[in-house]
């Protein structure tokens, strides 16, 4: 009878012991996975013309011995394509290599606007397979032939500007265009170059959160444009782009008449004046496409409420010269003037190679101070700059 008590206390012990070790097992297998999915450091990238774009990834898992032995890379041209594992555009079949950064494209050449759909397979040392979530990046115009939109903006000046002053001073750009498509649309991609800065809308709403875009360059050597998924923006029927024009650093923002800087020494360069390209293809249900420039259709004026602006002098907001409703369908722009085209920005156009500025933090005063003279100190409660 002792004995059969011990058997019994040694069955749920050993019982105990491997529910254990499968509970383990399971959480191990369970917290293995894929992160950290990136085209060029990317993990969203749109409009990119780099040719051989590089991959990495993450092994995520419980198990600090656990390495990568191995990869299995699909690329494919459409979402359901990747999800039957078929790599119609790049299959690497399953590679020998703890290589998880820097994996380069060499699959079939990529074309403009291609959308491309990929994933990973990971073997690791102790024999685990983990298929990564699909992620996904898009081709841009790889070639000048492809851009059909045309430059525009305002060849001109107001009463408010001082472009021959030694503090310039310069109204913003306000660009508009209404356009019908025709049918429901699948998707629709607007790539687009704003010299020096510039301000998407499209019906009214702001595209992207990115803030003082494109990044600054050589202006008389190369120039970037940006890329955004606008599909949630427009519409079947009649739809508005609108662009603010501000001017950056391309529109100097000092002039010492040919003389460098008297402080620095640096010449203050003056590429000229601000101006605009947006090229918005738009694919419908059927499979169609339509594009939508920038051309000599656009409208223009410079009487908004951004009556100067450059990046040492900041910003001049008259509220009152506000345009309500200037970036929305239905607007009267009958006041405005027909758009002048414009010379190239500069001799090479590229795809953005990296992200814009955005907003990370906001920040509010913790007191605001009066002063004698009516004016009004804001206490942030730190340094800003």
């Amino acid at each position: 009878m002792r004995n059969l008590k011990y058997s019994l206390r040694s069955l749920v012990f050993t019982a105990g012991i491997a529910c254990l070790v499968f509970i383990a097992g399971c959480a191990t297998a369970d917290s293995l996975q894929l992160t950290a999915l990136t085209v060029e450091g990317r993990d969203t990238l749109l409009g990119s013309d780099i040719l051989k774009p590089r991959f990495a990834w993450k092994l995520q898992s419980a198990d600090r011995d656990l390495r990568q032995t191995a990869y299995h890379l699909l690329v494919s041209s459409t979402r359901e394509k990747l999800d039957n594992n078929e790599g119609d555009i790049w299959d690497t079949n399953k590679t020998d290599s703890d290589a998880s950064i820097n994996i380069e494209y060499n699959g079939k050449p990529l074309n403009s606007y291609q959308s491309c759909f990929w994933k990973v397979k990971v073997t690791t040392s102790n024999g685990d397979e983990v298929w990564s979530k699909p992620s996904y990046w898009s081709v841009g115009l790889l070639d000048s032939t492809d851009w059909k939109a045309k430059w525009i903006g305002l060849d001109g000046f107001n009463e408010n500007d001082a472009p021959d002053s030694t503090f310039t001073r310069l109204s913003a750009r306000y660009l508009r265009n209404e356009f019908p498509l025709a049918k429901k649309v699948e998707s629709a991609t607007a790539f687009i170059s704003g010299m020096g800065l510039y301000e998407l809308y499209i019906n009214g709403e702001k595209v992207g959160n990115d803030v003082l875009a494109p990044t600054v360059s050589e202006y008389n050597k190369i120039i970037y444009y940006n890329t955004y998924d606008v599909t949630p923006l427009v519409q079947e029927g009649q739809n508005c782009a609108a662009v603010i024009l501000g001017n950056g650093r391309y529109f100097g923002v000092r002039n010492y008449h040919g003389q460098p800087d008297p402080l620095t020494q640096i010449p203050q360069t003056h590429y000229g004046l601000p101006r605009l390209l947006l090229q918005i293809r738009v694919v419908y249900n059927d499979g169609s496409t339509e594009l939508i420039s920038s051309n000599e259709q656009w409208k223009v004026t410079d009487q908004g409420a951004i009556v100067a602006n450059n990046e040492f002098d900041g910003e001049e907001y008259d509220a009152t010269k506000e345009l309500t409703g200037w970036n929305k369908t239905g607007y009267n722009d009958a006041s405005w003037k027909p758009v002048n085209l414009m010379p190239p920005a500069a001799k090479q156009l590229a795809a953005q190679p990296n992200e814009n500025i955005r907003i990370k933090e906001v920040l509010k005063p913790v007191k605001i101070i009066k002063t004698s003279r009516g004016t009004h100190i804001l206490d942030m409660g730190q340094n800003m700059v």
